[in-house]
């Protein structure tokens, strides 16, 4: 029961930032017409509020957790641990935002058409990405809690149930996103013919390996999460970044 409360609260801080972002761009973004500007500060001013959110709850006492100065470590080990078991997820998302730059900027060559369909492909399959980066991260601790308890049939267990869910959603979504893929990319810029052509190219080549990124991501946070934290981070670095 405690656990769940925990996973609430935490549900709850996500959604009132999230819900907050979207006001503030549309009052920054449409009211105050500040643009990118107003975008970014919305989404700083969300995040703020929403690690504001989660550290009343550490400091009033509602968490299992407790703060304390005097439990801070003084042991380089223990700081080493930490930035190796976070390498992985910082690579991934890290990675990420260096690819699109470097996408936009490979893109530019061929124009201002080529630029805004792969940044509207790119948003699309991110949040497609999001998605199963979601369902990973609710699958790290399944197995994390197996392997400290040695069910190690557990963590082969949930292994091959999220991969097979995984796999099939992904499927079904890659499926679903070559066929629309016109249809999509009209609905950000139906004027434009040029950047519908080159959008629903890029979309539909990027469904077709769909169903291989959960075998990936599976694969990274398995890693992460026993321990195995140079491979994880390969694994995570290999698709944004060694191969990108």
């Amino acid at each position: 029961r405690g656990l769940g409360d925990v996973y609430k609260r935490q549900l709850y801080a996500m959604i009132v930032a999230a819900l907050i972002n979207v006001v503030l761009d549309l009052l920054f973004v449409m009211g105050f017409h500040w643009g990118i500007a107003g975008a970014a500060i919305a989404t700083l001013f969300s995040q703020c509020l929403s690690f504001c959110i989660m550290l009343f709850f550490f400091l009033s006492g509602k968490s299992t957790v407790r703060i304390s100065i005097r439990s801070v470590s003084r042991k380089p080990g223990v700081y080493w641990t930490i930035i190796k078991t976070g390498l992985p997820s910082l690579f991934r998302q890290g990675l990420a935002s260096i690819a699109t730059v470097a996408l936009n900027v490979s893109a530019a060559v061929y124009g201002d058409a080529a630029v805004a369909a792969m940044s509207i492909v790119g948003r699309i399959m991110m949040l497609i990405g999001s998605a199963m980066i979601g369902f990973g991260q609710g699958y790290m601790p399944v197995v994390g809690f197996n392997y400290g308890a040695k069910r190690f049939d557990r963590v082969r267990q949930a292994f091959r149930y999220a991969l097979v869910v995984g796999t099939a959603f992904l499927t079904v979504l890659g499926v679903v996103g070559f066929i629309l893929a016109p249809q999509l990319m009209a609905l950000f810029r139906a004027d434009d013919q040029a950047v519908i052509e080159i959008g629903a190219f890029a979309m539909r080549a990027q469904c077709l390996t769909l169903m291989f990124q959960p075998v990936s991501v599976l694969s990274n946070m398995t890693f992460q999460t026993v321990g195995r934290s140079w491979q994880a981070t390969f694994v995570s670095s290999c698709r944004q970044g060694v191969f990108f």
